[in-house]
């Protein structure tokens, strides 16, 4: 799932129901959380570059994920 440059600032919790979503890419978006990404168990790439992010505790979870990408954010904890 591309949703990138779209000025996005937060995700509906519905997103949490793509549980078989494998790549989803959100950079040059304007997003402050990651906590939409709890339940997307399938993920195998993330792409959260170039938002504004300044923590994010849940990618532990996402025990399929290969790639990450959180370059040029605001992130102070993971």
């Amino acid at each position: 799932l591309y949703l990138n440059n779209n000025e996005i600032k937060d995700l509906p919790i519905e997103i949490n129901n793509l549980t078989n979503l494998e790549v989803f890419n959100l950079n040059y978006n304007q997003i402050t959380k990651c906590n939409f990404v709890l339940n997307l168990i399938n993920l195998k790439h993330l792409d959260l570059s170039n938002n504004e992010i300044t923590a994010c505790d849940v990618i532990e979870k996402l025990t399929n994920l290969e790639r990450l990408h959180f370059n040029n954010n605001q992130i102070k904890t993971i």
